[in-house]
């Protein structure tokens, strides 16, 4: 084969891996701007704790809860777990101060009828 002949080959052949590289970078590009678009679209939809969190979010229902955390509209389920913790602790605490008052006046009336005379008066009768 001739010089000349060689020398467009080559330059075919360069062309075309050229043109193979670039429409590579192009699909690798739009390969991953689409994982991009997904994965912000995913983030979208996800709520605010599973964002911190980075956890495995399934889905919107309002921006502080997903269905991941078993929320409810715009709560997230942790946030109200926690708010049921507190007034159940506040009840029990509540109910103890209540029967230790209750316990404490049995004792008084007890120990000091004078000072009680209701007491007195209902135990007699």
């Amino acid at each position: 084969m001739s010089r000349r002949v060689k020398a467009i080959l080559q330059l075919n052949l360069n062309r075309i891996s050229m043109k193979t590289s670039e429409a590579l970078d192009k699909q690798e590009t739009i390969i991953y701007s689409k994982a991009q678009n997904n994965l912000q679209a995913r983030r979208l939809r996800m709520c605010l704790r599973c964002q911190d969190k980075n956890l495995p979010c399934t889905g919107p229902n309002g921006i502080f809860g997903c269905s991941f955390c078993a929320a409810v509209q715009s709560k997230c389920r942790w946030l109200d777990l926690e708010k049921i913790m507190e007034r159940k602790l506040a009840e029990e605490a509540t109910r103890q101060t209540q029967e230790h008052i209750a316990s404490t006046d049995a004792y008084l009336k007890e120990q000091f009828p004078q000072q009680f005379p209701e007491a007195v008066a209902k135990a007699d009768t």
